[in-house]
């Protein structure tokens, strides 16, 4: 059976609070790091909460190598002690930040 396809979710604004409170965040993980809007392609569950906020943002701070992209939603899916520290840390820096 095919399914639907579905609309683009809507763009999250590159500015406001919201904004600043990642790159808060971010900044405390990889200081200097730049910022920036990008594209997701493919479905994540944030469509679920557009009507929330315009404030949706599609980012999770991991480094990826090309041996770490076969795995992803495949066999063997993992990412590396170093990265999961760096993760538990940004999600500590989001909360503290925000």
């Amino acid at each position: 059976m095919l399914q639907t396809a579905r609309g683009a979710s809507p763009v999250s604004p590159a500015h406001g609070a919201a904004w600043e409170v990642l790159g808060a965040a971010v900044a405390a993980i990889e200081p200097g790091a730049v910022l920036a809007p990008g594209l997701v392609v493919g479905a994540t569950d944030a469509r679920h909460y557009a009507h929330l906020s315009e404030h949706v943002y599609r980012f999770i701070p991991m480094r990826l190598v090309p041996g770490d992209l076969p795995r992803i939603h495949g066999v063997d899916e993992r990412i590396g002690i170093e990265n999961l520290g760096e993760l538990v840390r940004f999600y500590l820096e989001l909360v503290l930040a925000a």
